[in-house]
């Protein structure tokens, strides 16, 4: 920007400069001007004196010295005005040149502020335009096709969100791996890891549903999913050992929307037993063998969050 703002104001300086460098053209020109009419009077006068023949030599010393004396009438006059011009062409540039530096002071703090402000519309036509696209209807082909309820798989969609941030607050690992697919296990546990060795802890409280809506079902190498638009408001601050807050606030809120993503295998056998020792298992996504203690991980029947995007959020009261 501060690139942009020198740009501009360089070329309205060349562009003042070159309107004044004509103007002083012109006024050179109009000395030339009145010089010439003084070398035509010298030349009637040449003329008219050129007529007595017999006194050659008295007419070339007189226009001599009258050439002498024109000239140095002249010269002396042009020196004047090109001392005249000379200060009033470095006033022009003086001037010029404050009127830059007043110029780039203005510009510098306004072009920002108003950049600023074109970036934030172009962002909130963005997010607008994103809240607004079309979602899957609650009467939709596609949630039968799925085998979804619309109401209920939104209800416990929400419901999920919660108890992760509630693990996730609360270093609760196992209610992660229940809630998570691996990949985004591996994550959540690496940075809770981080957490732990700085000696903080995420905060998270008082959360409200402001919106939920379906985006998009997709069915992609024998796993469906759904993808989830939610905004929520929360407390959400970290805090060290002494319970300090070190990020985020106590007495303020977020207002936050997610492209939130929930998976799972489209072809699961219905009985599932223990590969050890052949017991059923429950419907866990992770855990081990109730009777013979084997860690089992398999699919769940349930979907479990894959993705979990922030799309925009704001502090709020």
């Amino acid at each position: 920007m501060k690139k942009k703002n020198k740009l501009i104001l360089t070329i309205i300086l060349v562009l003042t400069c070159a309107i004044f460098s004509i103007n002083i053209i012109k006024a050179d020109s109009g000395w030339d001007t009145s010089y010439d009419k003084s070398s035509s009077n010298s030349s009637s006068s040449s003329s008219s004196s050129s007529n007595d023949y017999n006194s050659s030599s008295d007419y070339s010393s007189s226009a001599s010295s009258y050439s002498s004396s024109n000239s140095s009438s002249s010269n002396s006059n042009l020196g004047g005005g090109d001392f005249v011009y000379v200060v009033i062409a470095l006033s022009i540039l003086f001037g010029v040149s404050l009127i830059y530096v007043l110029m780039y002071k203005i510009f510098k703090k306004t072009i920002p502020r108003i950049s600023n402000k074109l970036e934030n519309k172009e962002n909130e036509k963005r997010l607008n335009k994103l809240r607004n696209n079309i979602y899957v209807d609650k009467d939709s082909g596609l949630l039968k096709m799925f085998d979804i309820n619309y109401d209920e798989f939104l209800k416990e969609a929400y419901e999920n969100y919660v108890k992760i941030q509630n693990a996730w607050m609360d270093f609760d690992y196992d209610s992660l791996k229940e809630l998570l697919t691996d990949e985004l296990y591996n994550t959540y546990y690496s940075q809770l890891e981080a957490l732990k060795v700085k000696k903080e802890k995420n905060i998270m409280s008082n959360f409200k549903l402001k919106d939920i809506k379906i985006k998009r079902l997709f069915d992609e190498n024998n796993i469906v999913g759904v993808v989830v638009y939610l905004r929520v408001k929360m407390k959400d601050y970290v805090v060290d050992k002494n319970n300090k807050v070190v990020r985020g606030s106590k007495f303020f809120k977020l207002d936050v929307e997610y492209l939130i993503t929930y998976v799972k295998p489209k072809d699961i056998k219905e009985e599932m037993v223990c590969p050890n020792c052949g017991a059923p298992l429950e419907d866990t996504t992770r855990g081990e063998c109730t009777y013979c203690r084997t860690l089992i991980v398999r699919p769940s029947k349930k979907y479990v969050m894959s993705k979990k995007t922030c799309t925009n959020q704001r502090r709020t009261l």
